[in-house]
């Protein structure tokens, strides 16, 4: 009684005044409205797609703080289609994208590149043997590509802690929020780095740091990963 009394005092309690639980439709009015902004802002913002329409139905696109690997057997084309997500989901959301190209060197990434968009195949390019019609083609998607919103990385054996540095470098100064990485196994550890990490698998040791990196700094990262033959 003294506590209702002095509460009474303080104003907080009054007769007749409690919230009283609305109908249903008013509060699924108030639900649907907040679900669409929620909705419209993750189409604008937080989901990217790889272009590929089947496979964007099945996982819904790339959302924000996923962690997707691509693994394949050598040779079944991992870096290929990394590279064509890559154009696409670029070319369609203009995201700052950071590609880690740890396979290849940055002519031969660039070539590749210019191979998908030109659409003349790899090994002309390399060479430089194009046709006139080609070379017009070549010309025009170099055009094309200089606009990308593209930073491509190719330190050969990268420290997975310059990594992870590098990452959080170019998110502060370029809002870069999507990283691709072309491949896991191809990231080092210091020895260390080893040594700390004792009976784990490198591969676990890298993929439990990039997931923490995705938390920390809200971004988005796609990975390929060799398997073996077997």
């Amino acid at each position: 009684e003294n506590e209702l009394a002095f509460a009474g005092l303080s104003g907080d309690v009054q007769k007749d005044t409690f919230d009283l639980p609305k109908k249903i439709d008013a509060d699924l009015i108030e639900h649907i409205e907040k679900f669409n902004e929620k909705r419209n802002s993750l189409i604008d913002s937080e989901i990217s797609y790889s272009g590929f329409k089947d496979f964007d139905n099945i996982i819904g696109g790339f959302k924000k703080n996923d962690f997707v690997i691509i693994g394949a057997r050598p040779g079944m084309g991992k870096t290929e289609l990394m590279l064509n997500m890559l154009l696409n989901n670029i070319s369609t959301s203009r995201k700052n994208v950071l590609y880690f190209s740890l396979e290849m060197n940055k002519t031969q990434t660039l070539n590749k590149l210019l191979s998908y968009e030109a659409e003349v195949p790899y090994a002309k390019i390399n060479s430089g043997a194009l046709k006139k019609s080609e070379w017009k083609s070549f010309e025009k998607n170099i055009e094309t590509l200089k606009k990308l919103p593209l930073f491509i990385d190719d330190t050969a054996s990268i420290n997975l802690y310059d990594l992870i540095a590098k990452c959080k470098q170019m998110k502060q100064e370029h809002n870069v929020n999507l990283v691709y990485i072309d491949s896991l196994q191809l990231i080092t550890l210091t020895e260390k780095e080893r040594r700390k990490a004792s009976s784990k698998n490198v591969l676990n040791v890298v993929s439990a740091a990039l997931k923490d990196l995705i938390k920390t700094e809200d971004i988005s990262i796609i990975a390929t990963s060799q398997l073996s033959r077997s």
